[in-house]
């Protein structure tokens, strides 16, 4: 693994915020039987999935540049650092 940098901590806690709000979501989903509160939890999940993959792509243009095809990338979040696998 490369170490490409430090990323802001702001960034750092933007994609933290994401990234658990997305594991939260898709335990929930996990859970719920299929209603109105699954349908509503489940449009919210795509919705940060969204967020989440438009917070990488501002943070590998930022730090990386342009990415490769295969290319994956990893944050420490504790320590706020960007790796490339």
């Amino acid at each position: 693994m490369r170490r490409l940098g430090k990323i802001e901590e702001k960034e750092c806690k933007e994609g933290l915020k994401l990234l658990e709000k997305k594991n939260a979501l898709h335990n929930l989903q996990m859970i719920l039987e299929e209603n109105e509160l699954f349908k509503r939890c489940q449009k919210e999940y795509e919705m940060v999935i969204q967020n989440y993959n438009q917070w990488w792509e501002i943070i590998i243009d930022k730090y990386y540049g342009t990415c490769s095809e295969g290319e994956n990338f990893m944050v420490d979040f504790a320590k706020g650092e960007l790796y490339l696998k």
